[in-house]
């Protein structure tokens, strides 16, 4: 069904109207709004950019009343998307779009540089605790290569895993295996920031004090 607007290539419609058309059109793809005038102009929502696109419909072919209508539909576009275009809705989607993908290429980067950084040969040899500890939880065997990751983000309890069964995880952006959280880089620890709690049975990450001791 057309929407009735009171408008003009100057006129400001308040936004109670601008919402209510807004409601109109993403529930009516193809609603057209008709001018006083009887200048009509197709308005459709995109839902992919989140924008409103406004176009002209010309019933004649003279470049004056042509450009009228132009003038019009790019004044209702503006105002409708809170002023901007329909194109400049589009391009600031795009930018936003490559901007997420340039974080998260970053940050799967950072997490793939951290798990190679800190991975290590695996020698039982060298820990003191029962070698049921190093068993990794995603492949229950004692790993050849390991890395030591946080139980969760908050976390000061570590769990050494395999570390080719840890980053088939990352690849396929799933969960940490026991608190399902996001896997970040900030959760991978290196070994010597590791020691075996006999009390609590778990292995802890040195607070800053034992650090300070493990390096002199």
């Amino acid at each position: 069904m057309p929407v009735i607007l009171n408008f003009s290539a100057r006129s400001t419609l308040p936004e109670n109207e601008l919402e209510a058309l807004r409601y109109i059109v993403r529930h009516n793809q193809n609603d057209v709004a008709i001018t006083t005038n009887q200048r009509q102009m197709a308005i459709r929502y995109v839902e992919s950019v989140n924008g409103f696109s406004v176009t002209p419909i010309h019933r004649d072919s003279f470049s004056r009343l042509i450009n009228r209508n132009n003038h019009l539909a790019r004044n209702l576009e503006n105002q409708i998307n809170n002023g901007r275009s329909f194109q400049q809705v589009t391009r600031d989607f795009m930018f936003q779009m490559s901007s997420n993908i340039g974080w998260q290429r970053g940050h799967r980067n950072a997490l793939m540089n951290a798990i190679h950084s800190h991975s290590f040969n695996v020698n039982t040899d060298e820990f003191s605790c029962d070698k049921q500890f190093l068993e990794c939880p995603i492949t229950l065997c004692i790993p050849k290569q390991g890395i030591f990751v946080k139980n969760t983000l908050n976390s000061n309890i570590c769990t050494l895993y395999d570390k080719s069964a840890f980053m088939n995880l990352t690849r396929e952006h799933l969960p940490h295996p026991l608190s399902r959280e996001k896997i970040v880089k900030e959760m991978i620890i290196e070994r010597n920031m590791c020691y075996f709690d006999t009390i609590s049975q778990h292995f802890i990450i040195m607070d800053a004090d034992q650090q300070k001791q493990h390096c002199k």
